[in-house]
C-alpha cells in the first residue's frame, strides 16, 4: 500500500513538474517572440527614418529657384525635387514621392494579420519601391518660416512656396499579434513611433 501511494505521489509530482516546465517554456517563447518583433519594428523605423532624412535634406539642392521645389503636399503624400550627387560629382535633378496606401475598409496588406499596416511607397522618377514594413501611419505637416502650420489638404502652389519645415510622423507595427501563441484571440501589436521636424536647407 505505501508503495502504491508513493507511485501515485510521484506521478502527481511529475505531472506538476511537467506543467511548470511547459509554462516556463511558453513564457520564454512569448518573451522571445515579443523581443523579435520589437527588434524588427525598431530596425524598420530606423531604416525608414534615415532614408527620409537623407532625401529631405537634399530637397531643393541645386534646383533652379525659378521652378517650385515642392510639387505636391498633402497629409499622406509628398512629392518634391531633390539634387542627387552622382559618381564624379555631377548633380541629377530627381523627383521623389512618398506615400502609403489609404483605405477605409479592410486590411491593405493581406499577407499579415494586422488590419492597419499599409504598403509604403517611395517613387524616384519612374522607379517605384514598395515595402511591407508594417507602416500603419505616414503623416506630413507643413510649416512656414514663422513656424505657423499650413493646411494639409493638397496645398496649392502659393502655399507650397511658403513651406520651410516638414514634420514627419511614422508609426510602424508588427505584422502579427505579439500574443498569438499564448492567446490566439490576442490583437496586441508591437509598435514604434517616430517623429521629426525637418528644416530642408534649400527651401
Amino acid at each position: 500500500m505505501p508503495t502504491m501511494i508513493d507511485i501515485i505521489g510521484a506521478t502527481i509530482l511529475a505531472g506538476m513538474v511537467m506543467l511548470i516546465i511547459v509554462g516556463v517554456t511558453a513564457n520564454l517563447n512569448q518573451t522571445l517572440y515579443m523581443s523579435t518583433f520589437s527588434l524588427n519594428v525598431q530596425t524598420s523605423a530606423i531604416a525608414l527614418a534615415r532614408i527620409i532624412e537623407h532625401d529631405f535634406y537634399k530637397m531643393g539642392y541645386d534646383i533652379s529657384k525659378s521652378s517650385p521645389v515642392i510639387l505636391q503636399a498633402d497629409s499622406n503624400r509628398f512629392m518634391f525635387w531633390m539634387g542627387r550627387i552622382l559618381p564624379g560629382g555631377s548633380i541629377q535633378k530627381t523627383r521623389v514621392t512618398y506615400y502609403t496606401d489609404q483605405t477605409t475598409t479592410g486590411p491593405i496588406v493581406s499577407t499579415t494579420r494586422n488590419p492597419r499596416d499599409r504598403m509604403f511607397y517611395r517613387v524616384e522618377e519612374a522607379s517605384t519601391i514598395s515595402a511591407n514594413i508594417g507602416v500603419t501611419q505616414l503623416h506630413f505637416t507643413y510649416f512656414d518660416s514663422a513656424g505657423i502650420q499650413l493646411s494639409v489638404t493638397n496645398l496649392p502652389l502659393s502655399e507650397r512656396l511658403r513651406i520651410k519645415a516638414i514634420r514627419v510622423k511614422i508609426f510602424i507595427e508588427s505584422p502579427e499579434p505579439v500574443g498569438r501563441y499564448s492567446d490566439p484571440a490576442d490583437t496586441t501589436y508591437m509598435g514604434v513611433y517616430w517623429e521629426k521636424l525637418i528644416y530642408p536647407r534649400n527651401l
